[in-house]
């Protein structure tokens, strides 16, 4: 184990992650995978990845915003849990311009510092007060040449997180969070098939209502004109057209 205080890491730090929309494990959509966050493959890569696995990790994201949901903890070193939400959120550098890969060289780091004498004053280890720095920037947080807030009443993460970064004490940028991009319009999908079905149904029930209060004679009748209207009558036709004057004219244009 290496000493990369703030935040312990595990032995096993190099590790290939491989994101899958659940409705491409399920052969419905065709929606690419994402490899480290970064790298997009095909549908039949990813559930070929997918199948030759003995684990999967299930994770939840926001239907409207594709924020990815948060995992609380109340112990200093964060959860693997938390740890691959921060792989996720954050597959290059949060700091701002930075594109250095997270999957190597980087280490998960408190916003709030942590207080080891007296953990209740200090920041949380919650995915709230986390983010994901290469080992460049983290040295430049921990020596003040770089100073990240988050709004503190967005600790739900329900919307992607959003950062507020101040430069040797005068520039002053913002970054978002990486979320996913395929939820929001899921959910905009199934909702609208839900308010159709839901529209079709009243519109079934209403009709049923309508024959359950027609007198039986009056639905034999109706079913027996539908039926004659249908197989023995003529198809209508409408009558040509009347011959104009002005065909045997030639174009106005």
């Amino acid at each position: 184990m290496l000493d990369i205080d703030p935040v312990q890491e595990t032995a096993t730090l190099h590790k290939i992650l491989v994101t899958v929309p659940a409705m491409t494990l399920m052969g419905r959509e065709n929606a690419p995978g994402l490899l480290n966050g970064t790298t997009p493959i095909s549908a039949d890569q990813a559930r070929a990845l997918a199948a030759g696995q003995n684990t999967w990790y299930r994770i939840l994201t926001d239907p409207i915003t594709g924020a990815y949901l948060p995992v609380t903890a109340e112990t200093y070193q964060p959860t693997a849990q938390m740890r691959l939400q921060l792989r996720l959120r954050h597959p290059l550098c949060a700091a701002p311009g930075c594109t250095r890969p997270t999957v190597l060289a980087a280490e998960d780091d408190h916003l709030i510092e942590y207080d080891h004498e007296d953990p209740g004053s200090g920041g949380p280890t919650s995915l709230w007060n986390l983010h994901r720095l290469c080992w460049l920037h983290h040295k430049q947080k921990t020596a003040g040449q770089t100073d990240p807030t988050r709004d503190v009443e967005d600790t739900s993460c329900r919307e992607p997180v959003e950062t507020t970064w101040t430069i040797d004490g005068d520039v002053a940028t913002r970054t978002r969070a990486d979320h996913d991009l395929l939820t929001p319009i899921i959910a905009k999908t199934l909702a609208a098939t839900w308010q159709s079905h839901e529209r079709l149904h009243e519109e079934a029930v209403h009709l049923r209502e309508e024959e359950q209060a027609t007198p039986p004679a009056d639905r034999v009748a109706q079913e027996r004109r539908s039926i004659v209207r249908r197989f023995f009558l003529p198809p209508r036709t409408d009558p040509p057209p009347k011959r104009s004057e002005t065909w045997d004219e030639p174009p106005p244009f």
